[in-house]
């Protein structure tokens, strides 16, 4: 139910940032898309170093390694997980992904 809720609130959230750049004008329009993409890039950015260093980076290696039987330290912490959230819903709503 929690990714289908943060789903929904991403798609709410990339909708709302298309409707706002879709001005008359292009001057607006950059005035509202670059600021917005750069806020959420420094957003996804930066939740690793704010929130848990333990986060950062893209974590199919330290999965790898946990599957195969390796005990990572504080990789399952409840600051990762939120921070991988925070990451990832900035990360998306900036438009970097399609």
């Amino acid at each position: 139910m929690f990714i289908i809720s943060l789903d929904f609130v991403i798609v709410s959230c990339h909708e709302f940032r298309v409707y706002m750049g879709s001005a008359q004008s292009a001057f607006v329009n950059i005035l509202i898309w670059i600021p917005s993409c750069i806020v959420l890039f420094l957003i996804a950015t930066s939740v690793g170093y704010f929130i848990s260093p333990d986060a950062d980076g893209s974590g199919f290696p330290e999965m790898k390694a946990v599957l195969s039987g390796i005990s990572i330290e504080k990789y399952f912490t409840f600051n990762t997980f939120i921070a991988k959230i925070i990451g990832l819903f900035a990360f998306i709503v900036s438009g970097n992904s399609s």
